[in-house]
């Protein structure tokens, strides 16, 4: 995963006026998710040059979506994928699921008696 630290996201959404102050960590996290659900589309629609590397902008039809889903202007869409491309970009779906988590509670809280809650 890319190391980048949440001052520099932060540095880097505060380029973007108001995103710094507008966007929640959640908001942040959902992009983050979609837009690695998305990487397949990025790369065909982009070109196989963004294949190891996240391209500079997003494609039409994916920033159209994120705008759409996340309820974001454009501005806010590009100044989100320019923050955090790097991890979105490296993001691996499988190490952050609810079954990697619930992985981890077994193999560190057990003896606790810790365990994961399950919302529906």
């Amino acid at each position: 995963m890319a190391t980048i630290s949440i001052q520099q996201v932060y540095d880097l959404l505060s380029q973007h006026l108001g995103l710094s102050d507008s966007l929640s960590m959640v908001d942040a996290m959902r992009f983050i998710r979609l837009t690695a659900a998305l990487k397949k589309t990025i790369v065909h629609t982009a070109g196989s040059d963004c294949e190891l590397h996240p391209p500079a902008s997003l494609p039409d039809i994916v920033r159209e979506f994120l705008k759409n889903a996340m309820q974001m202007n454009e501005d806010q869409v590009n100044g989100c994928w320019e923050a955090l491309q790097g991890i979105a970009w490296d993001y691996s779906v499988d190490e952050h699921s609810s079954n990697a988590d619930a992985q981890l509670f077994y193999k560190y809280g057990r003896e606790d008696h810790l365990s994961m809650s399950i919302e529906t």
